[in-house]
């Protein structure tokens, strides 16, 4: 097969429908670009998610009239509560400490007496998306003598889960319709090029053109519109990325090889658009 003629007719074929192939790269661009950010969104939600489930855990305020034997018993029952990895002790002594180094010790030294009960600090061996089971622990340590109050901060967490499992259900569905969008407007963008072209065709079948001849510029040509929509669309994300990396640094960023997975998504399928059009008017 000839490169030469391949390039030539596929060049031939965006000038003569500049329109529609411009039109085609832009849509491309923007269902790539949208699905390209839901994407980055769902997971700095899953990071988030990870980092407040590696941080799992309950405060748990006890009663200041317990003695260092009590307070040592108290300890060993909740660690035996199923889901429970870790039980820390927190004396009034150590919490003044965490106090003034957070919030100054002119504040502290106001206060007549130290205010601050002692604790446990209880980790889980969970994960956050169990919310029931983190609520039955808390009242079962509840339900201990000598433990005044159970705090646990957990609605963040259950509110990125839920969050985190709309991202997901949005993704897949904003990759079926970017899929459905792009293959349609990359088979009408062929099917223009085909009709101008009719003539030729036909000429070209009756001095013997392969099928594989004819139709190697117009699969070239859906694939070259797919990776410029692609290549659009990572830019948009990029300087996304740069404005959001300066407005918010806890972020997780785009890695380089998405960008290499948005160019093959977009060569991939401006190339089945062009197969699909290729199929049904050629």
């Amino acid at each position: 097969m000839n490169l030469r003629h391949v390039l030539k007719e596929t060049a031939d074929g965006f000038r003569r429908a500049w329109g529609s192939c411009l039109l085609s790269i832009l849509t491309i661009a923007f269902f790539l670009s949208l699905l390209g950010f839901i994407a980055l969104v769902s997971a700095n939600i899953d990071h988030f998610k990870q980092t407040l489930n590696d941080r799992l855990q309950l405060q748990v305020f006890i009663s200041g009239t317990l003695d260092d034997q009590q307070i040592a018993a108290l300890s060993q029952r909740i660690s035996r509560i199923s889901g429970v990895a870790k039980v820390s002790f927190v004396s009034r002594e150590l919490a003044a400490e965490e106090f003034q180094k957070e919030f100054g010790r002119e504040l502290f030294a106001a206060l007549e007496e130290n205010p601050l009960p002692s604790s446990f600090v209880v980790r889980l061996g969970i994960t956050g998306e169990d919310e029931g089971r983190i609520k039955q622990i808390a009242a079962r340590i509840e339900e201990e003598a000598g433990v005044d109050e159970v705090v646990y901060h957990f609605q963040t967490l259950f509110t990125l889960q839920r969050y985190a499992r709309l991202a997901a259900t949005t993704s897949w569905i904003l990759l079926l319709f970017v899929t459905l969008g792009s293959l349609f407007v990359v088979s009408n963008n062929i099917r223009l090029v085909i009709s101008a072209r009719k003539q030729i065709i036909s000429t070209m079948r009756l001095v013997g053109a392969t099928p594989g001849f004819i139709r190697s510029p117009l699969i070239l040509e859906g694939a070259l519109q797919g990776a410029a929509g692609a290549l659009l669309a990572g830019l948009a994300l990029y300087f996304v990325d740069r404005l959001l990396a300066q407005l918010l640094p806890g972020l997780l960023h785009l890695p380089p090889e998405s960008l290499i997975v948005l160019l093959l998504l977009g060569c991939f399928l401006g190339f089945l658009g062009s197969l699909l059009a290729i199929k049904r008017y050629l």
